[in-house]
């Protein structure tokens, strides 16, 4: 392939170590150690400088890869290379033969370059990434709520859909404080679920020992400090979508697609018009149908489903950006 600059680098990138060699048609290989502190992020871009290189590159390991391109790219072409796509040799592994390999690769232009989100898009995405952990850990403390309730042979999850809704709290409060279970059901905010007074009487006879009730008191406060900690999560990511206004509606106009997950669909993608085409973007989101050559007979792997899902629906409906 052709040779896009003439003295480039590669850098082999670790959590506390960037393994960096120079090499080009007019210089022999050069190679030094950094750290990834801001001072040594800032002697590494003065160290191409000096050696005037023209294009860097280096794996997209992890988060570590971050500071690195924000410390370099203003100044020097910097290239975020896909791991899988340039893999080693299997047992001839080095932190310096990975220097050279990269940098070999990218002074003979094979190393695609990632995509790589603008800050903006890169808060955003981190917000939504945060609140979606948030939900998972609030799904993990209600199971191990449901998992005391059932060891202490507690059925409420029986006589409810849902336990922690305002009544099922109440309830929740009620056994986490000790207070008898006529008071309890006479304290039910909601009508509907006080007409099953009987059937909660009976599931909640055996009542909560006092390892249970320490667990269950525990579970309750830390679902009530994570409750807030999404909300203020959510003003956040609202601030940011604030931007996208536009793509936002686009968005929730799918059924089904409320706030949240228009938000997540936004954040993920990130800057829509980085794509020529609506294909383009359905390619790399992985919804559209690969290629398969075989002996010179071209064939399309034909989708899984003929009906297109709703992320589908959402990308046909965002703007062309070659039309803009």
């Amino acid at each position: 392939m052709k040779k896009r600059r003439d003295r480039v680098c590669g850098a082999d990138v670790h959590k506390d170590l960037i393994v960096a060699t120079i090499t080009g048609d007019d210089v022999l290989p050069i190679q030094e150690n950094f750290g990834t502190t801001k001072s040594e992020l800032k002697r590494f871009r003065n160290w191409l400088v000096a050696n005037k290189c023209e294009q860097v590159a280096f794996e997209a390991t992890g988060v570590y890869w971050i500071p690195i391109y924000d410390a370099l790219s203003q100044t020097i072409d910097t290239i975020v290379a896909n791991p899988l796509q340039i893999k080693t040799i299997p047992n001839d592994k080095s932190d310096s033969k990975d220097s050279k390999r990269i940098a070999t690769l990218c002074l003979n232009g094979q190393i695609k370059r990632s995509r790589v989100f603008s800050n903006e898009d890169r808060d955003l995405r981190t917000l939504t990434r945060a609140r979606s952990g948030y939900v998972k850990t609030q799904t993990q403390f209600r199971n191990r709520i449901h998992k005391y309730l059932s060891s202490s042979g507690i059925k409420l999850s029986s006589c409810m859909d849902d336990i922690f809704c305002k009544s099922g709290r109440y309830i929740l409060n009620g056994l986490a404080d000790e207070k008898p279970i006529e008071e309890i059901l006479k304290g039910i905010p909601s009508g509907k679920i006080r007409k099953k007074r009987d059937l909660i009487r009976a599931a909640l006879e055996n009542g909560l020992n006092d390892t249970n009730r320490m667990l269950v008191t525990d579970a309750l406060e830390f679902l009530d400090n994570l409750e807030s900690k999404m909300e203020k999560l959510s003003l956040e990511i609202l601030k940011k979508v604030q931007q996208k206004s536009k793509d936002l509606a686009i968005v929730m106009s799918i059924p089904g697609i409320g706030f949240i997950s228009s938000s997540v669909v936004l954040s993920e993608i990130g800057n829509y018009r980085d794509f020529q085409t609506p294909d383009q973007l359905a390619k790399w989101c992985g919804l559209n149908p690969g290629e398969n050559e075989s002996a010179g007979k071209r064939k399309n792997v034909e989708s899984q489903s003929a009906v297109p899902s709703t992320s589908e629906l959402c990308l046909s409906r965002l703007p062309r950006p070659y039309q803009e």
